[in-house]
Protein backbone atom coordinates (compact mmCIF):
# COMPACT_ATOMS: atom_id res chain seq x y z
CA UNK A 1 0.00 0.00 0.00
CA UNK A 2 2.77 2.41 0.97
CA UNK A 3 4.68 1.64 -2.26
CA UNK A 4 1.56 2.23 -4.43
CA UNK A 5 0.79 5.50 -2.66
CA UNK A 6 4.42 6.57 -3.08
CA UNK A 7 4.25 5.86 -6.81
CA UNK A 8 1.11 7.98 -7.22
CA UNK A 9 2.59 10.87 -5.25
CA UNK A 10 5.84 10.84 -7.25
CA UNK A 11 3.90 10.72 -10.53
CA UNK A 12 1.88 13.78 -9.52
CA UNK A 13 5.06 15.62 -8.45
CA UNK A 14 6.59 14.91 -11.87
CA UNK A 15 3.42 16.22 -13.57
CA UNK A 16 3.49 19.37 -11.46
CA UNK A 17 7.12 19.99 -12.44
CA UNK A 18 6.24 19.63 -16.14
CA UNK A 19 3.14 21.83 -15.86
CA UNK A 20 5.18 24.52 -14.10
CA UNK A 21 7.65 24.40 -16.98
CA UNK A 22 4.75 24.72 -19.44
CA UNK A 23 3.30 27.71 -17.57
CA UNK A 24 6.70 29.43 -17.59
CA UNK A 25 6.95 28.89 -21.36
CA UNK A 26 3.37 30.12 -21.82
CA UNK A 27 4.00 33.29 -19.80
CA UNK A 28 7.18 33.98 -21.81
CA UNK A 29 5.28 33.55 -25.09
CA UNK A 30 2.32 35.70 -23.95
CA UNK A 31 4.51 38.47 -22.55
CA UNK A 32 6.50 38.66 -25.79
CA UNK A 33 3.22 38.81 -27.72
CA UNK A 34 2.00 41.61 -25.47
CA UNK A 35 5.25 43.54 -25.96
CA UNK A 36 4.96 43.30 -29.76
CA UNK A 37 1.31 44.30 -29.59
CA UNK A 38 2.19 47.41 -27.56
CA UNK A 39 4.90 48.22 -30.08
CA UNK A 40 2.40 48.00 -32.92
CA UNK A 41 0.01 50.33 -31.08
CA UNK A 42 2.78 52.91 -30.65
CA UNK A 43 3.54 52.73 -34.37
CA UNK A 44 -0.12 53.17 -35.31
CA UNK A 45 -0.54 56.03 -32.84
CA UNK A 46 2.43 57.92 -34.26
CA UNK A 47 1.28 57.23 -37.81
CA UNK A 48 -2.14 58.63 -36.93
CA UNK A 49 -0.52 61.81 -35.61
CA UNK A 50 1.49 62.24 -38.81
CA UNK A 51 -1.60 61.60 -40.94
CA UNK A 52 -3.61 64.17 -38.99
CA UNK A 53 -0.81 66.71 -39.38
CA UNK A 54 -0.74 66.02 -43.13
CA UNK A 55 -4.44 66.90 -43.29
CA UNK A 56 -4.51 69.97 -41.06
CA UNK A 57 -1.19 71.65 -41.74
CA UNK A 58 -0.08 73.26 -45.03
CA UNK A 59 3.01 71.28 -45.97
CA UNK A 60 6.07 72.57 -47.74
CA UNK A 61 7.92 70.10 -49.93
CA UNK A 62 10.47 69.70 -47.14
CA UNK A 63 7.74 69.04 -44.55
CA UNK A 64 6.12 66.50 -46.80
CA UNK A 65 9.44 64.72 -47.38
CA UNK A 66 10.13 64.52 -43.63
CA UNK A 67 6.72 63.03 -42.95
CA UNK A 68 7.11 60.51 -45.77
CA UNK A 69 10.51 59.42 -44.43
CA UNK A 70 9.15 58.97 -40.90
CA UNK A 71 6.06 57.13 -42.16
CA UNK A 72 8.25 54.72 -44.11
CA UNK A 73 10.43 54.15 -41.04
CA UNK A 74 7.32 53.36 -39.00
CA UNK A 75 6.18 50.97 -41.72
CA UNK A 76 9.57 49.22 -41.56
CA UNK A 77 9.33 48.99 -37.76
CA UNK A 78 6.30 46.75 -38.12
CA UNK A 79 8.58 44.06 -39.59
CA UNK A 80 10.44 43.71 -36.30
CA UNK A 81 7.24 43.48 -34.27
CA UNK A 82 5.64 40.94 -36.64
CA UNK A 83 8.75 38.72 -36.71
CA UNK A 84 9.26 38.48 -32.94
CA UNK A 85 10.33 35.03 -31.79
CA UNK A 86 10.69 33.00 -28.62
CA UNK A 87 13.55 30.48 -28.66
CA UNK A 88 13.72 30.70 -32.46
CA UNK A 89 9.97 30.19 -33.00
CA UNK A 90 8.11 33.05 -34.68
CA UNK A 91 5.23 33.73 -32.31
CA UNK A 92 2.70 35.05 -34.85
CA UNK A 93 3.23 32.35 -37.48
CA UNK A 94 0.68 29.78 -36.29
CA UNK A 95 1.96 26.25 -36.89
CA UNK A 96 4.61 27.52 -39.34
CA UNK A 97 6.85 28.81 -36.55
CA UNK A 98 9.93 28.53 -38.77
CA UNK A 99 8.60 31.07 -41.29
CA UNK A 100 8.58 34.84 -40.80
CA UNK A 101 5.34 36.81 -40.98
CA UNK A 102 6.92 39.55 -43.09
CA UNK A 103 9.90 39.39 -45.39
CA UNK A 104 12.82 41.44 -44.04
CA UNK A 105 14.90 41.33 -47.21
CA UNK A 106 14.45 40.76 -50.92
CA UNK A 107 13.22 37.23 -51.68
CA UNK A 108 13.23 35.72 -55.17
CA UNK A 109 10.19 33.55 -54.53
CA UNK A 110 7.23 33.02 -56.80
CA UNK A 111 3.63 32.48 -55.66
CA UNK A 112 0.28 32.16 -57.36
CA UNK A 113 -2.17 33.83 -54.99
CA UNK A 114 -5.94 33.59 -54.70
CA UNK A 115 -7.96 36.36 -53.04
CA UNK A 116 -11.70 36.78 -52.68
CA UNK A 117 -13.52 40.08 -52.06
CA UNK A 118 -17.07 41.18 -51.40
CA UNK A 119 -18.54 44.38 -52.77
CA UNK A 120 -18.30 45.79 -49.23
CA UNK A 121 -14.49 45.62 -49.54
CA UNK A 122 -14.49 48.44 -52.08
CA UNK A 123 -13.56 52.03 -51.21
CA UNK A 124 -15.36 54.84 -53.03
CA UNK A 125 -13.01 57.49 -54.42
CA UNK A 126 -14.03 60.81 -55.96
CA UNK A 127 -11.70 61.37 -58.91
CA UNK A 128 -13.43 64.41 -60.41
CA UNK A 129 -14.81 66.85 -57.84
CA UNK A 130 -16.30 69.20 -60.43
CA UNK A 131 -18.20 66.55 -62.39
CA UNK A 132 -18.84 64.41 -59.30
CA UNK A 133 -17.26 61.31 -60.84
CA UNK A 134 -16.55 58.44 -58.46
CA UNK A 135 -14.81 55.11 -58.85
CA UNK A 136 -14.36 52.14 -56.54
CA UNK A 137 -10.98 50.79 -55.45
CA UNK A 138 -10.27 47.25 -54.23
CA UNK A 139 -6.74 46.68 -52.93
CA UNK A 140 -4.87 43.45 -53.62
CA UNK A 141 -2.36 42.08 -51.15
CA UNK A 142 0.60 43.08 -53.33
CA UNK A 143 1.71 45.57 -55.93
CA UNK A 144 3.71 44.85 -59.10
CA UNK A 145 1.87 41.63 -59.87
CA UNK A 146 2.25 39.75 -63.12
CA UNK A 147 -0.12 40.80 -65.87
CA UNK A 148 -1.57 37.35 -66.54
CA UNK A 149 -3.96 37.81 -63.60
CA UNK A 150 -7.63 36.86 -63.83
CA UNK A 151 -10.67 38.29 -62.05
CA UNK A 152 -13.82 36.15 -61.83
CA UNK A 153 -17.15 37.79 -61.05
CA UNK A 154 -20.09 35.43 -61.38
CA UNK A 155 -19.85 33.86 -64.84
CA UNK A 156 -17.44 36.51 -66.17
CA UNK A 157 -13.67 36.18 -66.28
CA UNK A 158 -11.60 39.35 -66.75
CA UNK A 159 -8.08 39.21 -68.16
CA UNK A 160 -5.62 41.33 -70.11
CA UNK A 161 -6.45 39.40 -73.29
CA UNK A 162 -10.26 39.23 -73.08
CA UNK A 163 -11.89 41.71 -75.51
CA UNK A 164 -15.12 42.09 -73.52
CA UNK A 165 -14.12 41.64 -69.86
CA UNK A 166 -10.85 43.54 -69.81
CA UNK A 167 -8.11 43.98 -67.23
CA UNK A 168 -6.06 47.04 -68.20
CA UNK A 169 -2.81 47.57 -66.28
CA UNK A 170 -1.94 51.20 -65.58
CA UNK A 171 0.92 53.13 -64.04
CA UNK A 172 -0.09 55.48 -61.26
CA UNK A 173 1.24 58.41 -63.29
CA UNK A 174 -1.01 57.64 -66.29
CA UNK A 175 -3.56 60.47 -66.70
CA UNK A 176 -6.44 58.00 -66.95
CA UNK A 177 -5.25 55.54 -64.27
CA UNK A 178 -7.98 56.54 -61.83
CA UNK A 179 -10.51 57.79 -64.33
CA UNK A 180 -13.65 55.73 -64.44
CA UNK A 181 -13.13 52.61 -66.57
CA UNK A 182 -15.71 52.63 -69.34
CA UNK A 183 -18.58 50.20 -69.60
CA UNK A 184 -19.41 50.12 -73.31
CA UNK A 185 -22.97 49.05 -74.00
CA UNK A 186 -21.96 47.64 -77.35
CA UNK A 187 -22.97 45.33 -78.74
CA UNK A 188 -21.08 43.50 -77.44
CA UNK A 189 -21.05 44.75 -73.82
CA UNK A 190 -17.49 45.64 -72.80
CA UNK A 191 -16.46 46.03 -69.14
CA UNK A 192 -13.03 47.26 -67.99
CA UNK A 193 -11.16 47.09 -64.69
CA UNK A 194 -7.96 49.09 -64.24
CA UNK A 195 -5.10 47.59 -62.19
CA UNK A 196 -2.59 50.09 -60.78
CA UNK A 197 0.83 48.49 -60.90
CA UNK A 198 2.47 50.50 -58.08
CA UNK A 199 -0.31 50.00 -55.52
CA UNK A 200 -2.13 46.80 -56.49
CA UNK A 201 -5.46 48.66 -56.65
CA UNK A 202 -8.25 47.47 -58.90
CA UNK A 203 -10.32 50.44 -60.14
CA UNK A 204 -13.99 49.84 -61.04
CA UNK A 205 -16.57 51.96 -62.80
CA UNK A 206 -19.03 53.17 -60.14
CA UNK A 207 -22.19 51.76 -61.73
CA UNK A 208 -20.42 48.51 -62.62
CA UNK A 209 -19.17 47.95 -59.08
CA UNK A 210 -22.50 48.77 -57.46
CA UNK A 211 -24.18 46.17 -59.66
CA UNK A 212 -21.88 43.37 -58.42
CA UNK A 213 -23.50 40.91 -56.03
CA UNK A 214 -21.20 37.91 -56.53
CA UNK A 215 -17.79 37.51 -54.85
CA UNK A 216 -14.84 39.01 -56.72
CA UNK A 217 -12.28 36.20 -57.04
CA UNK A 218 -8.79 37.22 -58.13
CA UNK A 219 -5.93 34.89 -59.10
CA UNK A 220 -2.54 36.46 -59.76
CA UNK A 221 1.16 35.65 -59.80
CA UNK A 222 3.66 37.50 -57.65
CA UNK A 223 7.31 37.08 -58.59
CA UNK A 224 9.78 38.45 -56.06
CA UNK A 225 9.12 40.08 -52.70
CA UNK A 226 10.73 43.04 -50.98
CA UNK A 227 11.31 43.89 -47.33
CA UNK A 228 7.98 44.63 -45.67
CA UNK A 229 5.88 42.36 -47.89
CA UNK A 230 3.64 39.90 -46.07
CA UNK A 231 4.58 36.23 -46.35
CA UNK A 232 1.72 34.74 -48.42
CA UNK A 233 1.73 31.40 -46.56
CA UNK A 234 0.20 33.09 -43.49
CA UNK A 235 -2.52 35.06 -45.27
CA UNK A 236 -3.70 33.57 -48.56
CA UNK A 237 -4.63 30.42 -50.36
CA UNK A 238 -1.56 30.25 -52.54
CA UNK A 239 0.82 28.05 -54.49
CA UNK A 240 4.57 28.41 -54.10
CA UNK A 241 6.92 27.66 -56.96
CA UNK A 242 9.23 24.72 -56.16
CA UNK A 243 12.39 24.44 -58.20
CA UNK A 244 13.63 20.89 -58.85
CA UNK A 245 17.32 20.73 -58.00
CA UNK A 246 19.37 20.19 -61.14
CA UNK A 247 16.17 19.79 -63.15
CA UNK A 248 16.24 16.00 -62.61
CA UNK A 249 13.54 14.40 -60.45
CA UNK A 250 14.92 10.85 -60.57
CA UNK A 251 14.22 7.57 -62.38
CA UNK A 252 10.98 5.63 -62.92
CA UNK A 253 10.61 2.70 -60.51
CA UNK A 254 9.53 -0.89 -61.23
CA UNK A 255 5.84 0.09 -60.91
CA UNK A 256 6.28 2.74 -63.61
CA UNK A 257 5.90 5.46 -60.98
CA UNK A 258 7.89 8.34 -59.52
CA UNK A 259 6.99 10.90 -56.86
CA UNK A 260 7.57 14.59 -56.36
CA UNK A 261 7.84 13.87 -52.64
CA UNK A 262 5.63 15.09 -49.81
CA UNK A 263 3.27 17.78 -51.05
CA UNK A 264 0.14 19.58 -49.84
CA UNK A 265 -1.20 19.69 -53.36
CA UNK A 266 0.06 20.51 -56.83
CA UNK A 267 -1.49 23.28 -58.90
CA UNK A 268 -3.06 21.84 -62.03
CA UNK A 269 -1.08 22.50 -65.23
CA UNK A 270 1.79 24.05 -63.23
CA UNK A 271 4.43 21.67 -64.68
CA UNK A 272 5.56 23.59 -67.74
CA UNK A 273 8.52 21.47 -68.82
CA UNK A 274 8.66 17.70 -68.38
CA UNK A 275 10.60 15.00 -70.17
CA UNK A 276 10.72 11.23 -69.58
CA UNK A 277 13.52 9.07 -70.94
CA UNK A 278 14.80 12.02 -72.96
CA UNK A 279 11.44 12.51 -74.72
CA UNK A 280 9.60 15.82 -74.17
CA UNK A 281 6.17 15.39 -72.59
CA UNK A 282 5.41 19.06 -71.76
CA UNK A 283 7.30 21.99 -73.31
CA UNK A 284 6.59 25.57 -72.22
CA UNK A 285 3.24 24.49 -70.85
CA UNK A 286 2.15 22.67 -74.01
CA UNK A 287 1.64 18.88 -73.90
CA UNK A 288 3.61 17.20 -76.68
CA UNK A 289 1.82 14.52 -78.73
CA UNK A 290 1.38 11.61 -78.39
CA UNK A 291 1.70 12.20 -74.63
CA UNK A 292 -1.45 12.82 -72.61
CA UNK A 293 -1.11 14.51 -69.20
CA UNK A 294 -3.94 14.03 -66.72
CA UNK A 295 -4.13 15.78 -63.33
CA UNK A 296 -6.26 13.91 -60.79
CA UNK A 297 -6.51 13.04 -57.07
CA UNK A 298 -5.63 9.78 -55.36
CA UNK A 299 -9.26 9.22 -54.35
CA UNK A 300 -10.31 9.27 -58.03
CA UNK A 301 -7.71 6.94 -59.57
CA UNK A 302 -7.25 6.80 -63.33
CA UNK A 303 -5.90 3.74 -65.16
CA UNK A 304 -3.22 5.11 -67.51
CA UNK A 305 -3.30 4.46 -71.24
CA UNK A 306 -0.03 3.67 -73.03
CA UNK A 307 0.99 7.36 -73.49
CA UNK A 308 -0.69 8.76 -70.37
CA UNK A 309 1.09 10.62 -67.60
CA UNK A 310 -1.15 10.65 -64.52
CA UNK A 311 -0.25 13.30 -61.90
CA UNK A 312 -1.94 12.94 -58.51
CA UNK A 313 -2.25 16.49 -57.20
CA UNK A 314 -2.70 15.54 -53.54
CA UNK A 315 0.16 13.01 -53.27
CA UNK A 316 2.66 14.21 -55.87
CA UNK A 317 2.80 10.74 -57.43
CA UNK A 318 3.37 10.48 -61.20
CA UNK A 319 1.99 7.26 -62.77
CA UNK A 320 3.13 6.40 -66.29
CA UNK A 321 1.60 4.37 -69.11
CA UNK A 322 3.13 1.30 -70.68
CA UNK A 323 5.07 3.24 -73.34
CA UNK A 324 7.34 4.54 -70.58
CA UNK A 325 9.90 2.25 -68.99
CA UNK A 326 11.29 1.62 -65.51
CA UNK A 327 14.70 3.27 -65.24
CA UNK A 328 13.75 6.21 -67.50
CA UNK A 329 15.08 9.54 -66.22
CA UNK A 330 12.39 12.10 -65.39
CA UNK A 331 13.36 15.75 -65.80
CA UNK A 332 11.30 18.82 -64.90
CA UNK A 333 12.17 22.37 -63.89
CA UNK A 334 9.51 23.38 -61.39
CA UNK A 335 5.91 23.08 -60.17
CA UNK A 336 3.60 25.01 -57.86
CA UNK A 337 2.73 23.49 -54.49
CA UNK A 338 -0.26 24.51 -52.35
CA UNK A 339 0.41 26.65 -49.27
CA UNK A 340 -2.98 27.06 -47.65
CA UNK A 341 -3.17 28.69 -44.21
CA UNK A 342 -5.34 26.78 -41.79
CA UNK A 343 -8.46 28.46 -40.48
CA UNK A 344 -7.32 27.67 -36.97
CA UNK A 345 -3.61 27.42 -36.20
CA UNK A 346 -3.90 27.59 -32.42
CA UNK A 347 -0.86 26.48 -30.41
CA UNK A 348 -2.12 24.82 -27.23
CA UNK A 349 -0.14 24.44 -23.99
CA UNK A 350 -1.29 21.99 -21.30
CA UNK A 351 -0.86 24.05 -18.13
CA UNK A 352 -2.53 21.64 -15.70
CA UNK A 353 -4.28 18.29 -15.65
CA UNK A 354 -6.92 18.34 -18.44
CA UNK A 355 -6.42 22.10 -18.77
CA UNK A 356 -5.17 23.39 -22.12
CA UNK A 357 -5.10 26.97 -23.37
CA UNK A 358 -4.23 28.79 -26.58
CA UNK A 359 -1.11 30.88 -26.13
CA UNK A 360 -0.52 32.27 -29.64
CA UNK A 361 -2.00 35.16 -31.59
CA UNK A 362 -2.05 34.62 -35.34
CA UNK A 363 -0.54 37.22 -37.64
CA UNK A 364 -3.67 37.74 -39.68
CA UNK A 365 -5.58 38.72 -36.51
CA UNK A 366 -3.11 41.39 -35.29
CA UNK A 367 -1.02 42.38 -38.32
CA UNK A 368 -4.07 42.29 -40.55
CA UNK A 369 -3.98 42.56 -44.33
CA UNK A 370 -6.34 45.55 -44.17
CA UNK A 371 -4.06 47.34 -41.71
CA UNK A 372 -0.96 46.85 -43.87
CA UNK A 373 -2.85 47.92 -46.99
CA UNK A 374 -4.20 51.04 -45.28
CA UNK A 375 -0.74 52.06 -44.04
CA UNK A 376 0.67 51.62 -47.54
CA UNK A 377 -2.18 53.69 -49.01
CA UNK A 378 -1.56 56.50 -46.47
CA UNK A 379 2.11 56.67 -47.41
CA UNK A 380 1.32 56.53 -51.12
CA UNK A 381 -1.34 59.25 -50.81
CA UNK A 382 0.95 61.65 -48.94
CA UNK A 383 3.82 60.95 -51.34
CA UNK A 384 2.08 60.92 -54.72
CA UNK A 385 -1.36 62.54 -54.66
CA UNK A 386 -2.31 66.23 -54.82
CA UNK A 387 -3.36 67.97 -51.60
CA UNK A 388 -7.09 68.19 -52.47
CA UNK A 389 -7.34 64.45 -53.11
CA UNK A 390 -5.03 63.59 -50.22
CA UNK A 391 -7.05 65.59 -47.68
CA UNK A 392 -10.27 63.72 -48.43
CA UNK A 393 -8.66 60.28 -48.55
CA UNK A 394 -6.51 60.76 -45.46
CA UNK A 395 -9.56 61.84 -43.48
CA UNK A 396 -11.10 58.45 -44.25
CA UNK A 397 -7.85 56.76 -43.27
CA UNK A 398 -7.97 58.29 -39.76
CA UNK A 399 -11.15 56.33 -39.08
CA UNK A 400 -9.51 53.16 -40.39
CA UNK A 401 -6.45 53.71 -38.20
CA UNK A 402 -8.74 54.10 -35.19
CA UNK A 403 -10.31 50.75 -36.08
CA UNK A 404 -6.91 49.05 -36.29
CA UNK A 405 -5.82 50.57 -32.97
CA UNK A 406 -9.06 49.38 -31.38
CA UNK A 407 -8.37 45.88 -32.69
CA UNK A 408 -4.90 45.96 -31.13
CA UNK A 409 -6.33 47.02 -27.74
CA UNK A 410 -8.89 44.22 -27.91
CA UNK A 411 -6.22 41.61 -28.64
CA UNK A 412 -3.92 42.98 -25.93
CA UNK A 413 -6.74 42.79 -23.39
CA UNK A 414 -7.27 39.12 -24.29
CA UNK A 415 -3.52 38.48 -23.87
CA UNK A 416 -3.58 40.14 -20.45
CA UNK A 417 -6.48 37.93 -19.39
CA UNK A 418 -4.50 34.85 -20.42
CA UNK A 419 -1.40 36.01 -18.53
CA UNK A 420 -3.49 36.46 -15.36
CA UNK A 421 -5.01 33.02 -15.81
CA UNK A 422 -1.61 31.36 -16.25
CA UNK A 423 -0.28 33.20 -13.18
CA UNK A 424 -3.15 31.81 -11.09
CA UNK A 425 -2.52 28.30 -12.40
CA UNK A 426 1.21 28.63 -11.68
CA UNK A 427 0.51 29.72 -8.09
CA UNK A 428 -1.85 26.76 -7.65
CA UNK A 429 0.83 24.42 -8.97
CA UNK A 430 3.32 25.86 -6.46
CA UNK A 431 0.86 25.12 -3.63
CA UNK A 432 0.16 21.64 -4.96
CA UNK A 433 3.89 20.97 -5.13
CA UNK A 434 4.32 21.88 -1.45
CA UNK A 435 1.33 19.76 -0.41
CA UNK A 436 2.46 16.70 -2.33
CA UNK A 437 6.02 16.98 -1.00
CA UNK A 438 4.57 16.94 2.53
CA UNK A 439 2.56 13.82 1.65
CA UNK A 440 5.68 12.22 0.20
CA UNK A 441 7.58 12.99 3.38
CA UNK A 442 4.84 11.55 5.60
CA UNK A 443 4.60 8.44 3.45
CA UNK A 444 8.28 7.68 2.92
CA UNK A 445 10.38 9.39 5.56
CA UNK A 446 11.00 8.27 9.22
CA UNK A 447 10.45 10.27 12.45
CA UNK A 448 13.94 10.44 14.01
CA UNK A 449 12.81 10.56 17.70
CA UNK A 450 10.47 7.61 17.25
CA UNK A 451 13.14 5.65 15.38
CA UNK A 452 15.75 6.13 18.16
CA UNK A 453 13.23 5.13 20.84
CA UNK A 454 12.32 1.97 18.95
CA UNK A 455 16.00 1.21 18.43
CA UNK A 456 16.70 1.49 22.16
CA UNK A 457 13.76 -0.80 22.96
CA UNK A 458 14.97 -3.40 20.49
CA UNK A 459 18.52 -3.12 21.81
CA UNK A 460 17.31 -3.75 25.39
CA UNK A 461 15.33 -6.81 24.30
CA UNK A 462 18.34 -8.09 22.43
CA UNK A 463 20.65 -7.63 25.43
CA UNK A 464 18.22 -9.40 27.78
CA UNK A 465 17.99 -12.30 25.38
CA UNK A 466 21.77 -12.59 25.26
CA UNK A 467 21.95 -12.51 29.08
CA UNK A 468 19.43 -15.32 29.41
CA UNK A 469 21.28 -17.49 26.91
CA UNK A 470 24.60 -16.91 28.64
CA UNK A 471 23.19 -18.12 31.96
CA UNK A 472 21.91 -21.30 30.32
CA UNK A 473 25.16 -22.22 28.61
CA UNK A 474 27.18 -21.66 31.83
CA UNK A 475 26.14 -25.22 32.91
CA UNK A 476 28.74 -27.80 31.85
CA UNK A 477 28.29 -31.49 30.93
CA UNK A 478 29.66 -32.51 34.27
CA UNK A 479 26.87 -30.66 35.99
CA UNK A 480 24.36 -32.75 34.11
CA UNK A 481 26.14 -36.06 34.93
CA UNK A 482 26.05 -35.61 38.67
Amino acid sequence: IIAGKSLRINTRLYEITQYKSNTSDAISWLEQTETSSKGLYSILDRLRTLTEESINEPLTDDDRLKKIVEMKELRSSIIQEANQNVAGRYIFSGFKTDQKVMFDKKENKSFIIEQSFKSTNGSKIQVDEINKIDVYSVKLGYSQIEEDATVRIGGETYSATDPQCKLVFKNQSDPDAYLTPEVENGPPLVKTIHVIRETGEMIFNEAHFESISDPINVTYKKNGFVSGDLNPVHYFDSYEKNEVKGGVLGVVDANNEITLGHTRGILENSIHNLSIGGVSVVANGVVQAPANVIYTDSNTPVIPGPDDVIIEKDTGKIILGSNYNPGDTVSLDSYYEAKRPSENEEIMFEVNLNNKMTINTQARDLFTLDMINDIDMIINTVENRDRSFATKELSKMLTKLDTHMGNELKIRAAIGTKVNRVDLIKNKLDEDGINFRVLKSENEEVDAYEAVTNLNKQELVYKNALSSISKIIQQSLVDFLR
